[in-house]
């Protein structure tokens, strides 16, 4: 466990934050334009003040060279399914072991809490997390409230089940949580207060550059550990001023 003390500390900015990129869209979202200048936009996020990025084995194995090269540690994202599908039945697509292999900090998934798949990925949750106190890697968990009924998707962002599922990942053995951003005004400290590990909350390309650009200050400003930002820094048009935006605030 205190292997896992001294990554939390390399993956944490000078604010004390951690900025994450996830880059798992290609599996769940599919061919999206944002994919599109991965190429392009990769080598310029490695080079922000970022913390980490999560994505899938491919995407690693792809840009193996890349990654060791640039020093940002990295994720394997092993929880998958498509859009194609039931939107919220996870499955293992990846392991623990397969991370340490690829050189990766540890390993990310995704779990929905509030459905009927809810008791299998809960499973899964505590098979992985058993598997990575096991080989010394992080567990990075996106926990969010949701349930898909009648062909339609619809994700809970009430104060409580935000609160709820940060209490969820951090008691089934997460090291990292991620979460929804409150559909209220909220302090985010009365968040952190239910979950003591690091907690992040999840940018949204929905929003508006106002709306992002406070969530970066509230950010700073509060109890919470940091952000996962949207894939709207996939976009070329975007991506430089997103990170000058990380870094004016974090740098």
């Amino acid at each position: 466990m205190n292997d896992k003390k001294d990554i939390l500390k390399k993956i944490t900015n000078k604010s004390n934050k951690i900025i994450v990129v996830p880059i798992d869209y290609g599996v769940y979202k599919g061919p999206i334009i944002e994919l599109e200048s991965l190429n392009e936009v990769l080598p310029k996020i490695l080079k922000g003040n970022i913390n980490g990025i999560l994505l899938h084995k491919g995407l690693i194995k792809d840009n193996y060279q890349l990654f060791k090269e640039s020093k940002i540690p990295y994720f394997l994202h092993i929880s998958a399914l498509t859009g194609l599908g039931n939107p919220i039945n996870k499955v293992l697509a990846g392991s623990v072991s397969e991370a340490k292999e690829l050189g990766a900090v540890g390993v990310s998934m995704l779990v929905y809490l509030g459905n009927d798949n809810e008791g299998e990925m809960l499973k899964m949750l505590g098979k992985v997390s058993r598997e990575a106190d096991e080989q010394g890697l992080l567990l990075y968990v996106m926990m969010y409230v949701a349930d898909y009924k009648y062909n339609i998707f619809k994700e809970d962002t009430s104060l409580n089940s935000v609160k709820w599922a940060a209490r969820v990942g951090y008691e089934l053995g997460a090291d990292i949580v991620e979460v929804r951003h409150p559909d209220q005004p909220i302090n985010f400290n009365d968040i952190k207060k239910i979950c003591p590990i690091p907690l992040l909350i999840a940018d949204s390309a929905k929003y508006s550059e106002e709306e992002y650009k406070n969530l970066l200050n509230d950010c700073k400003k509060s109890n919470i550990d940091g952000i996962s930002i949207s894939k709207r820094i996939l976009d070329p048009k975007n991506t430089e001023k997103i990170l000058r935006d990380i870094d004016k605030v974090f740098g």
